[in-house]
């Protein structure tokens, strides 16, 4: 079966990452949402794919030297005057995705907005909400995902619960480097 993705809240159709692109996507027979977040300097989570605000708002420099106050000054390109979207949960408001695809959602944040976004990932998958995490965070993995998949060149590898995958000499080589143990 394939699955039909909205790549940064559709970008192809609508300005990326925007209200109104997040709104029209909810129209389309989409399986998966993609955006990315990143963190203001007072620990929100902005949905944003850059870390800086040049190339999608009328602001300039990088998200996280900005509070989200400041934020809410600039205006992104393209959408006649709407404002960044605070917070990841804004991604998981479309009624009917199936998957959340979430790539490094972990990497060089700060630990409380990591733990943030790990108690929304956990309370929105109480839901029902089903989540594809690509990470090398494992302590976090081990946290969230009873079970995980390790793809190989293109191909499924393992699949199972973490500590048991995490011995198999084939994953250890192609991505740990050493054994979780």
């Amino acid at each position: 079966m394939t699955d039909i993705a909205s790549h940064r809240g559709g970008a192809l159709l609508w300005p990326e990452n925007s209200r109104i692109a997040f709104e029209q996507t909810a129209k389309l027979p989409v399986e998966q949402v993609e955006f990315d977040v990143h963190p203001t300097r007072d620990g929100k989570l902005v949905v944003i794919h850059d870390d800086t605000l040049d190339r999608t708002t009328d602001g300039a420099g990088p998200v996280a030297a900005r509070d989200w106050a400041e934020l809410q000054r600039f205006t992104l390109k393209g959408t006649g005057g709407q404002r960044m979207l605070l917070q990841a949960c804004a991604g998981f408001m479309i009624p009917g995705v199936k998957v959340h695809v979430l790539d490094e959602p972990f990497a060089g944040i700060n630990p409380v907005v990591k733990d943030t976004l790990i108690e929304l990932i956990l309370k929105e998958n109480k839901t029902g909400a089903t989540f594809l995490i690509v990470s090398h965070e494992m302590d976090i993995i081990r946290r969230i995902c009873p079970r995980v998949t390790v793809m190989i060149a293109g191909k499924v590898a393992a699949e199972g619960a973490l500590e048991e995958i995490a011995r198999r000499e084939d994953v250890v080589t192609a991505y740990l480097g050493r054994s979780l143990q």
